[in-house]
């Protein structure tokens, strides 16, 4: 569990860095269009995966939950949400360096925000929760950004297993 917990890591850094690239092409303006979604906006979107982040974070080094709505906003431009997605990322990534097989394996009990709830779930099953829920709203973002009629660089984990090696077992 540990090896797929560190390639996830490596791998949502290297998502995040790809689609805040292909972001950083479009108009700020654009950024913050609503698009009836979830979260709004891209920028809304983006800052929604930040704040999840973050919540998890905390739920793993069993601190209170930094938020009280999904709906809050962390950032309220989009260079201080870059800045902040790679601080969280490497946080991520010194957490996901640090963890051990018995970590990953044992409860974690937290409290939900929407329909709140104690629950208790194994470390590693909320990992790839929030590996999950990264993807999911990547997903969003790269249909807005597709809408405007901007590029956006593929984020498939096979490509990047292919161009980095974490996690393939073999080439032929």
């Amino acid at each position: 569990m540990r090896a797929f917990v560190r390639m996830m890591t490596e791998y949502n850094r290297w998502a995040n860095d790809r689609l805040f690239a292909d972001c950083r092409t479009v108009d700020p303006v654009e950024m913050n269009r609503d698009f009836k979604a979830e979260y709004g906006s891209i920028h809304g979107t983006l800052d929604h995966i930040l704040l999840v982040d973050r919540l998890w974070l905390a739920r793993f080094a069993n601190q209170p939950d930094p938020f009280t709505s999904y709906q809050d906003m962390v950032t309220e431009d989009f260079d201080e949400l870059a800045e902040q997605r790679a601080y969280t990322d490497e946080d991520l990534t010194l957490f996901s360096d640090s963890v051990t097989e018995a970590q990953l394996a044992k409860d974690i009990q937290f409290s939900t925000i929407r329909d709140p709830q104690q629950l208790a779930q194994p470390l590693g099953s909320a990992m790839v929760h929030l590996f999950h829920h990264q993807s999911q709203y990547r997903a969003q973002v790269q249909v807005f950004l597709h809408m405007l009629g901007a590029r956006s660089q593929i984020l498939d984990l096979l490509h990047f297993q292919c161009q980095t090696r974490l996690g393939v077992i073999s080439f032929p």
